[in-house]
């Protein structure tokens, strides 16, 4: 009786440890793709504030060479 409750026992242990490391490669590969998408979402933040500065800048020189600079 005891070595049967061992090897069920064993069993539901093995069980466990499946789910968990399903569980584990799951939300690694979920964070692994919410990297991604953030990494993306940086570049593009850093394009659109670099385009920012540029027409900021040419906006400026716009100004300056049409003689009527704002204050």
């Amino acid at each position: 009786m005891f070595i049967m409750f061992l090897k069920i026992l064993c069993v539901c242990v093995e069980r466990v440890r499946q789910a968990v490391s399903e569980a584990n490669s799951a939300l690694r590969a979920e964070l692994d793709e919410e990297r991604r998408k953030y990494q993306g979402l940086l570049r593009e933040f850093n394009r659109l504030e670099q385009r920012y500065d540029n027409l900021k800048e040419m906006s400026l020189l716009t100004e300056v060479h049409n003689g009527r600079r704002r204050t």
